[in-house]
């Protein structure tokens, strides 16, 4: 009789890898060239409204959003914003149809131009695709004239990604009169993740900064920040409390608007945005295949496979103050400085072992002056980072995400001021689980046939069952059967009797 393998079908989420392109977006506004004398502040977002994963490239459309806050000819303080669709194409040989793909983009720089006949902006946008393979092995389980060595696989199983739309308004009151708001930002951070009954349950909190102007007769600008923690459930039908998820979230849509009251002199600051989730949801599963194989009636060969798959261990969001100092061009007699704003971390370098993060990095800023004649300006403020957090994440390093929130400066010198803030690390990390299998398994013709009915052996020292019966071609329950008495792993002085039907 034929060997008759069988054989299971394993799907695996497989190797996550980051690839990314850069490319520039523009766009024009309605504002007149000849009408801006200087642009005080400028700051851009990029959102991906969707992908399309081809061979060899993602095509991911987006939308970049452009704030503008400028300085008149007639010396007023004014503001403008404008939008512009682009589609981003990342080329990769690495990426093939049907993988899974989620799309980011970011705002690396923004840059403004006032040769032309209207006010001109635009951003150095990184459009970063994040892919995973789906590996699919056919593992031998069992079949007929086959003796099989079994091993559990203890696998993470994804139901599939799910998003979720957050909305959120915030209303506070200022004790002054507010003429424009200058610049405004909003940065959401994830504390925790956790599955219920049909829902992926997300909690965190929102970073509300708004940069005002006041009225008065000598400007004055001023700096409010608001914390909003928020919970969030994303609507998730196969998930479970006993399982693990994990989730990321963007902004979208901030919109700040200013109501004054006259006759009080306060001002009512209403922001709101959207906070968009994506969640998925995986789950423990156990899967039995077949190790080592042989056949007692025929000779065999395995043919054997070997896959890498990842799953997440978890996300970690850490916080840690920072401190440097940023060089400037040289700063006006009588220059005083208000606020600084548009904060932003860009890491640089990462590296997760010994229960320790170690981060490098940037943060840039916006810092808003206004000289002795009572005019506002702004300069690019930089400073580097480097720090090492507590993280007790396992696995490996997958991804960081960083952002400087509570920004304050302080004037040291003309060409030197002090940053002084709250750097958030938001770490993710998985678990690399590499699986053997066999994929197939064949027949090299019919084995001849021991005609002894009873043989004796003499074994290796600290030889295991599977391998004493692979040898001797014998079934591990019948060489079980007729040597009881042994006791794995041996000593090599045991005698091994084999009894065969001829």
């Amino acid at each position: 009789m034929a060997i008759e393998p069988i054989f299971e079908k394993i799907n695996l989420s497989g190797k996550r890898r980051a690839v990314g392109e850069r490319g520039k977006v523009e766009c024009k506004t309605m504002v007149a060239t000849d009408t801006v004398s200087e642009v005080l502040s400028l700051s851009g977002s990029a959102i991906a409204l969707g992908s399309d994963t081809q061979d060899g490239q993602i095509k991911c459309d987006g939308r970049a959003v452009f704030y503008i806050c400028y300085l008149t000819v007639e010396g007023e303080i004014k503001k403008t914003e404008c939008t512009a669709d682009f589609t981003a194409v990342i080329k990769d040989s690495c990426i093939k149809a049907g993988y899974k793909a989620t799309c980011r983009l970011d705002v690396v720089k923004t840059e403004f131009d006032l040769t032309g006949a209207s006010l001109g902006v635009s951003a150095s946008v990184e459009a970063v695709a994040e892919i995973s393979e789906n590996v699919e092995l056919n593992a031998l389980s069992g079949g007929e004239q086959i003796v099989i060595d079994t091993c559990e696989l203890n696998l993470s199983k994804s139901y599939g990604v799910k998003e979720g739309v957050y909305p959120i308004e915030e209303e506070f009151e200022l004790a002054s009169e507010i003429k424009e708001v200058v610049s405004h930002r909003a940065g959401a951070s994830i504390t925790s993740v956790q599955c219920g009954v049909g829902s992926i349950i997300v909690d965190g909190q929102v970073y509300l900064t708004v940069i005002a102007l006041q009225k008065a007769e000598r400007c004055s600008i001023i700096k409010e920040v608001r914390v909003i923690p928020f919970r969030y459930e994303i609507e998730y039908e196969d998930a479970m409390p006993a399982m693990h998820g994990v989730a990321s979230v963007v902004e979208k849509g901030l919109k700040t608007e200013i109501l004054v009251d006259e006759e009080t002199g306060k001002s009512k600051v209403t922001v709101s945005l959207n906070l968009c989730f994506t969640g998925e949801a995986w789950a423990n599963e156990e899967r039995v295949i077949a190790r080592d194989a042989f056949s007692t009636t025929d000779v065999v060969e395995l043919v054997k496979e070997q896959a890498d798959c990842f799953k997440p261990c978890g996300s970690q969001c850490l916080s840690t103050a920072f401190n440097g100092r940023a060089g400037t061009s040289e700063l006006p007699v009588g220059v005083s400085m208000f606020a600084v704003g548009n904060e932003k971390a860009e890491v640089l370098t990462t590296e997760l072992c010994g229960g320790k993060i170690k981060a490098t990095g940037i943060i840039t800023a916006v810092g808003y002056f206004i000289d002795g004649e009572g005019k506002p300006f702004t300069r690019k403020l930089e400073t580097p980072f480097e720090k090492e957090l507590d993280c007790n994440l396992g696995g490996e390093l997958d991804c960081v995400y960083a952002r400087a929130e509570r920004v304050t400066a302080r004037l040291i010198s003309a060409t030197e001021i002090e940053l002084d803030g709250e750097l958030i690390l938001c770490v993710y990390s998985r678990e690399k689980v590499v699986v053997s299998c066999i994929k197939e398994i064949k027949s090299g013709g019919e084995k001849k046939p021991n005609s002894h009915a009873i043989s004796v052996y003499i074994p290796f020292e600290d030889e295991e069952l599977w391998s004493l019966s692979k040898r001797l071609n014998v079934c591990p329950s019948a060489l079980i059967e007729t040597n009881p008495e042994l006791t794995f792993p041996l000593t090599g002085k045991e005698r091994i009797v084999v009894y065969r039907k001829l």
